[in-house]
């Protein structure tokens, strides 16, 4: 038999519907009273009651009497020594765009057009699950950017796109 999860003279009352008893907490370092029904205070007890057949067991490997005296200085040294010995053994990769680990998962280019080749930019991000998730429009309409300014010493005009927004399907639509 092993002893109770809580001893007998800890029970401060009993009315037969609640259970108070008190003990020592661990963060204040003082003596708390709790009240329970009598179900939770049983259930709580009944909780370290092993099933039939099994063993209990207080101390096993490291934390057995002999073995801990037998092997607790090799573990203090071997613990004083660990944060050495890990330093060396993992390999630090370098962080990598979406782009890099894109081409290198796929052997494509994400950002090479497939009509024309050549490089493409993000202007917009958009999630089937949470919408617009990038919008580079935004960045430069709340100013992210400084604003252009035509060169002086060269001649020429800029070109801009038109403000309206054309949307091309990429599929054909046969109805």
């Amino acid at each position: 038999m092993a002893s109770p999860p809580i001893s007998v003279r800890r029970i401060i009352r009993y009315d037969g519907e609640t259970v108070t008893y008190w003990y020592n907490d661990h963060e204040t370092k003082a003596r708390k009273e709790e009240s329970l029904d009598v179900l939770t205070f049983i259930g709580r007890m009944v909780q370290h009651i092993l099933p039939k057949g099994f063993q209990r067991i207080r101390y096993y490997g490291l934390q057995a009497t002999k073995t801990y005296e037998k092997w607790s200085q090799v573990i203090k040294e071997g613990l004083k020594n660990f944060c050495k010995v890990v330093q060396g053994v993992y390999e630090v990769i370098e962080s990598r765009n979406y782009r890099q680990r894109y081409k290198e998962s796929s052997g494509k280019d994400p950002l090479k057009c497939p009509f024309c080749g050549s490089e493409m930019k993000v202007w917009k991000i958009w999630h089937p699950i949470y919408g617009v998730i990038y919008d580079e429009e935004k960045n430069i309409r709340q100013g992210k950017y400084e604003k252009y300014s035509k060169p002086r010493d060269r001649g020429g005009c800029t070109l801009r796109g038109c403000t309206r927004i054309l949307q091309i399907s990429m599929f054909s639509l046969s109805l």
